[in-house]
């Protein structure tokens, strides 16, 4: 089963919150929202694989009203970039005549986030660079962003061989099944290569502070 289920599955309504949210008890809105926020993701994860967009999120707060949030380093470069424009270009075929709303906010830039790491994997392994190269050159990276353990693992057919196979890279301590005592980071991205695609999924564990009981 670990092989199987996401990481922040059973993490989610415990430690970490949904990204893809809303509620409602009529069955043909609930097969709605359902498709149209997997569009709106499949549209959101290729315009943010190349920025410096962390994480984002995609509420609901009523059945005609959608608002998506992004995290991101440099806030203010997306907005002069007109990121916020090519966002509504994708989502609004998608949504129709619901009203959309998007904020930017800002990330915390002493973190090393999943997400960014994958995508800079995932772009470097896409200019043909060394994946060994690749693998140790970012698990540095987040060591030195202080983190408490990572890993890194690319899977598939690695410098176009026949049979597909997965590397690795890790350091540190990455608890599968402690809840409380870590803050775990996961992200799954693919490169594009000319031989296929290759998947690259990384952990990034943080150790959170807990208060001593009386």
């Amino acid at each position: 089963m670990s092989n199987k289920v996401h990481p922040m599955t059973p993490r989610m309504g415990v430690t970490k919150d949904w990204l893809n949210s809303w509620c409602t008890s009529d069955l043909k809105l609930m097969s709605r929202f359902i498709i149209e926020g997997s569009e709106i993701d499949e549209a959101l994860k290729e315009l943010v694989k190349y920025s410096t967009v962390v994480r984002y999120s995609v509420k609901r707060p009523s059945i005609n009203f959608i608002q998506i949030v992004f995290h991101a380093f440099d806030s203010s470069v997306l907005l002069k970039k007109g990121f916020i424009g090519r966002v509504k270009s994708r989502v609004l075929p998608i949504i129709g005549a619901q009203k959309l709303e998007v904020l930017i906010s800002e990330a915390d830039s002493s973190r090393v986030y999943a997400s960014t790491l994958a995508n800079q994997i995932a772009r470097t392994l896409e200019k043909n660079k060394p994946y060994r190269k690749c693998l140790h050159q970012f698990i540095r990276q987040a060591k030195e962003g202080n983190a408490s353990g990572a890993r890194i693992k690319i899977s598939g057919r690695i410098n176009g061989v026949e049979l597909s196979r997965d590397e690795k890279a890790s350091y540190g301590v990455i608890p599968r099944q402690n809840f409380f005592g870590y803050d775990l980071d996961y992200y799954h991205a693919e490169a594009n290569m000319k031989y296929g695609v290759l998947g690259v999924s990384t952990w990034i564990c943080y150790k959170i502070e807990q208060q001593k009981r009386i």
